[in-house]
């Protein structure tokens, strides 16, 4: 979304985003079962907090956004080359630095997170493409994305893909209904293959992302509601079914808590909801730290999870607990901080740089 574009409280709800995947990151990711307990020196003293263990919906909170983005970003464009490479001028500058820059501080440092990583060359081919790991496997059968954190991108280049197609297939006037639309298919075509073949019904959730498509879907209805190309009648009809798949993945599948999940899914709806109808209520989201923390939400992102977990990994044990958060505070700031500085020259610089690059091409 172009600067003059931008909706403060949008930039708000992101800042809330990435404190959510930090909190989740930093507290309960890697103090999980199965996981490397040894990574945070607090262990897994933190792990029962309800704030850090359910702190990955801020990632589903970032793909609402990205459906109200998307929406608002296609009926921008002229041509699906307008919107391809405005979309690869906003991410790929700052994703090719901070994967360079990843790999080569997970590579070279002796950190404890460092030592039990397979920080390896191939695994530029997955990040840098924002495919799935799984497609480079005949080029190294251990390669992972540069930054765990990367398959949400994953995700979301696959939702481009879906959106523009859609959009221009379709129209533009009624892209929130279509996405609707889509994802109620889509739960039915996947629930459908997966009686006939796990194989294939793992592909498909690949390629199609079923449980996250709702989350996309549900901002662009919103982005409609804002437009007022959908009544608030309306919106409630198409948001229902939404939240329905939402919570059938909750209940079914992962989720330890269906019931918190539901709860977060709901409030996360209702503060769109405001956003949506303009409501004066929402306007704690459009200033101050949140909206400025929110505009740099993108580098952070990139940044925070490996390279805070080789940072995190260094803080003694033996120092006194509040001395150990006092740390991990400290490098949360610091991150926040870099994040910002990549926003000014990464992201600004960089899509200006790529666009620019792009035009002479296309000439």
């Amino acid at each position: 979304m172009e600067r003059t574009e931008r909706l403060a409280a949008l930039d708000g709800l992101r800042a809330i985003a990435i404190l959510l995947v930090i909190g989740y990151h930093y507290f309960y990711a890697l103090a999980a079962p199965g996981n490397l307990t040894t990574i945070y020196p607090y262990g897994d003293a933190f792990a029962g907090f309800p704030i850090f263990k359910f702190g990955y919906l801020g990632v589903e909170l970032f793909f609402t956004i990205s459906g109200f983005v998307i929406a608002l970003t296609l009926k921008a464009c002229a041509t699906p080359q307008e919107f391809i490479a405005r979309r690869f001028a906003r991410i790929w500058p700052p994703l090719l630095a901070w994967s360079i820059l990843t790999f080569f501080i997970v590579r070279l440092s002796n950190s404890p997170f460092s030592l039990n990583s397979n920080q390896e060359w191939p695994n530029f081919l997955p990040s840098l493409t924002m495919t799935p790991p799984e497609l480079w496997k005949w080029v190294s059968p251990k390669v992972r994305a540069i930054d765990f954190a990367y398959w949400s991108l994953v995700v979301e280049f696959r939702f481009y893909f879906i959106a523009a197609l859609l959009f221009w297939a379709f129209g533009g006037d009624h892209i929130g209904r279509n996405l609707v639309i889509l994802a109620c298919v889509n739960i039915l075509i996947k629930t459908g293959i997966k009686f006939a073949s796990v194989d294939a019904s793992d592909l498909y959730f690949k390629l199609f992302i079923p449980s996250f498509l709702p989350w996309f879907a549900a901002g662009a209805v919103f982005y409609d509601l804002y437009e007022r190309r959908l009544r608030p009648r309306t919106a409630i009809v198409l948001l229902v079914p939404m939240f329905a798949i939402i919570a059938r993945y909750s209940f079914l599948d992962r989720e330890p808590s269906p019931l918190v999940v539901c709860a977060a899914t709901l409030s996360i709806f209702v503060t769109f909801w405001l956003i949506a109808t303009r409501s004066v209520t929402a306007r704690f989201l459009a200033g101050g730290t949140l909206a400025w923390i929110g505009a740099c939400s993108y580098s952070i992102y990139l940044i925070h999870f490996e390279i805070g977990a080789v940072l995190i990994s260094f803080i003694p044990k033996s120092i006194p607990m509040v001395a150990q958060i006092a740390a991990v505070l400290a490098f949360t700031i610091t991150i926040i901080l870099v994040g910002y500085l990549s926003y000014l020259t990464f992201e600004r610089y960089g899509k200006t740089w790529m666009i620019a690059l792009l035009r002479r091409r296309s000439v």
